[in-house]
C-alpha cells in the first residue's frame, strides 16, 4: 500500500521542445495521483454541466422522457375537450336517430336498461325487503314511469324556460305514448299563423309523407318542437328565430281544409306532453 501511493505521488517531468532546434518551451511537473484528480474533476464538471443543461434548459424537451410542464397540461386540455366533443356527437347521433323515426312516423328504439356490475353481484348483501320497502319501490317505480311516458309533469332536471303557445286552437287529440302519439293535434282556421315556442335554429324544414309541411327546431337544454301538417313553411334550414317568431301557416291543402297541426316536444330523447308545459 505504502509502495502504490509513493508511485502514484512520484512525480514526472515533461518537456516540450521545439523540433527544429529543441529549445525547451515549457515543462510540466505532474504525478499520476494529480493525473487522476486532474480528469476526475473534469469528468465531474462536465457531469454537473450535463445535469444543468438537462434539469433547467429547454434542451431537455428534445430528451425522450422529458416534457414541458405547459405541454402536458395543454394535452390533458385537449383530451378532455375530445372527450367532451365525443359525448357531445353521441347525444347528437341519438337525437338525429330519434328525429328521423319520428318523422318517417316509426317507433323509438328501445333503451337497454341499465345492468348491474356483474363483479360485484357476488359481493352484494342478500337482504329480504320487507313489504313497506317493496310498496315504495313499487310507487316509486310507477311515478318514474308515468312521468317518462308523459302523463305527468316535466322531468325533475328540466330547465327552467318559458314556453310561448304555437297558436291558440282546439285541442283535438291528447299525448299518448302507448299508441305512438308522440304529441298533441291543435285544430285553427286556415292560414292562423305558427309561431316558433322558444329561440332556436330550423335543423328541418322540407314535406314528409308521414306529416306532410313538416317544420324542425332545435332549442337550447337539448329541446326540440315539432309542427308537422303545416300549410306553408316560412322557414328554411340553418335559419334562426325567436320565440313567437312566425315560422308556418296552418292548413292542410285543398283536400282537407282543417287538417289539425301536430305538435311535439322533445328533452333529449324523451317526448314531453305539451299540455303539461304550455297553455293552449
Amino acid at each position: 500500500m505504502q509502495r502504490l501511493i509513493q508511485r502514484l505521488r512520484h512525480r514526472y517531468r515533461i518537456q516540450v521542445l521545439d523540433e527544429q532546434d529543441f529549445e525547451n518551451k515549457r515543462t510540466f511537473r505532474l504525478s499520476v495521483l494529480k493525473l487522476i484528480v486532474l480528469f476526475g474533476g473534469v469528468l465531474m464538471g462536465m457531469v454537473l454541466l450535463t445535469i444543468y443543461l438537462v434539469a433547467f434548459t429547454p434542451i431537455r424537451e428534445y430528451i425522450p422522457g422529458y416534457a414541458d410542464p405547459q405541454v402536458r397540461i395543454e394535452l390533458q386540455n385537449l383530451l378532455f375537450q375530445s372527450d367532451s366533443l365525443q359525448s357531445d356527437l353521441q347525444q347528437k347521433e341519438m337525437l338525429l336517430g330519434n328525429i328521423q323515426a319520428v318523422l318517417a312516423g316509426a317507433p323509438l328504439p328501445k333503451t337497454i336498461p341499465n345492468m348491474p356490475d356483474s363483479n360485484l353481484i357476488n359481493y352484494l348483501p342478500n337482504y329480504q325487503r320487507s313489504k313497506v320497502d317493496s310498496a315504495f319501490r313499487a310507487q316509486f317505480v310507477l311515478e318514474e314511469n308515468q312521468a317518462y311516458m308523459g302523463m305527468a309533469k316535466k322531468p325533475r332536471d328540466f330547465p327552467s324556460v318559458l314556453f310561448f303557445p304555437p297558436f291558440k286552437g282546439t285541442l283535438v287529440d291528447s299525448f299518448n305514448l302507448e299508441r305512438g302519439h308522440y304529441g298533441v293535434d291543435l285544430l285553427a282556421s286556415k292560414n292562423e299563423v305558427v309561431s316558433a315556442v322558444l329561440p332556436g335554429t330550423v335543423v328541418f324544414s322540407d314535406w314528409t309523407m308521414a306529416g306532410g309541411y313538416t317544420l324542425v327546431l332545435q332549442h337550447d337544454h337539448l329541446l326540440l318542437s315539432i309542427y308537422r301538417n303545416n300549410g306553408v313553411l316560412l322557414k328554411r334550414v340553418g335559419d334562426p328565430v325567436l320565440a313567437g317568431e312566425p315560422i308556418a301557416l296552418v292548413g292542410g291543402g285543398a283536400e282537407v281544409e282543417n287538417e289539425p297541426l301536430h305538435f311535439q316536444i322533445w328533452y333529449g330523447q324523451t317526448p314531453l306532453n305539451p299540455k303539461s308545459i304550455i297553455r293552449f
